[in-house]
């Protein structure tokens, strides 16, 4: 799969779910919450970004030091974020919980969509 492709779908992710995390914020620690509580959701949780890094390290897994290497980086970040969801689920759920209501998801959600600007211009822009 080319890089150009994985830039607009991972831009259009991050864009749209960047402003969606710095405008609802206390609606996504709402979400958070509801997860913690619930095991399936914890199962889906783990499973989703495991799927997403899997599938994205195996179509590209390239080190190159240009732009690029943020989809690498997108696709590692996805599946150790899996593993760790899936192997160290208590861990995983106690670090979310003294975690939660420190973050800042203006800040979060506006870096994010700034990555995912990024990526944008790279796959239909750049391209």
């Amino acid at each position: 799969m080319e890089s150009i492709t994985l830039a607009k779908l991972l831009g259009l992710f991050a864009t749209i779910w960047g402003l969606g995390i710095a405008i609802n914020g206390a609606r996504i620690r709402d979400a958070i919450t509801e997860i913690l509580e619930s095991k399936s959701m914890q199962l889906i949780a783990a499973l989703i970004p495991l799927l997403m890094g899997s599938f994205f390290v195996s179509v590209h897994n390239k080190w190159s030091m240009d732009w690029t290497l943020i989809i690498t980086l997108f696709a590692w970040l996805f599946l150790f974020a899996g593993i760790f969801r899936t192997i160290f689920t208590d861990r995983w759920v106690n670090l979310v919980i003294k975690l939660k209501d420190k973050i800042n998801f203006q800040i979060v959600g506006s870096i994010l969509t700034i990555i995912g600007l990024i990526l944008l211009y790279f796959g239909f822009v750049h391209s």
